[in-house]
């Protein structure tokens, strides 16, 4: 009999370690599965603080690789993509097909900080800084 209550605590000590009870978190997402969850605004671009330049456009990023922008007045097109670089951190390549002042995003731009309401952006190779916000 006292091997028998041994050998049930040794299996339900063993069946305890091969289970977690790690405490809840905020799942964490990819820049990709943010930015393609909704519409996005411009919070602020800091190139001579052109923000007024850009807040009206209201942005989506489709899946596929899509963009499009439109102020209500023009549209814009273009695509994105989202890779690692060497340093694994994520980099935002934005390539719109207009030559007007929203040409200005085409640049591939280093996530700074990312939530599910917002990610803050860095220019490669100059110092313009780009947030945008969900709408």
């Amino acid at each position: 009999m006292k091997s028998a209550k041994f050998f049930a605590v040794i299996l339900l000590f063993i069946s305890f370690s091969f289970t977690s009870c790690a405490p809840d978190q905020d799942q964490l997402f990819t820049t990709k599965e943010i930015i393609t969850r909704g519409n996005w605004g411009v919070e602020f671009f800091i190139n001579e603080n052109k923000t007024t330049e850009y807040a009206n456009y209201v942005f989506t990023f489709s899946a596929s690789g899509v963009l499009l922008g439109t102020n209500g007045n023009n549209t814009v097109e273009g695509t994105w993509t989202v890779i690692r670089d060497a340093d694994r951190s994520d980099l935002l390549t934005i390539n719109l097909n207009e030559q007007n002042n929203i040409a200005e995003l085409n640049n591939s731009w280093s996530v700074r900080s990312k939530s599910t309401v917002a990610l803050q952006l860095q220019a490669k190779g100059n110092a313009s800084e780009f947030r945008i916000r969900k709408l």
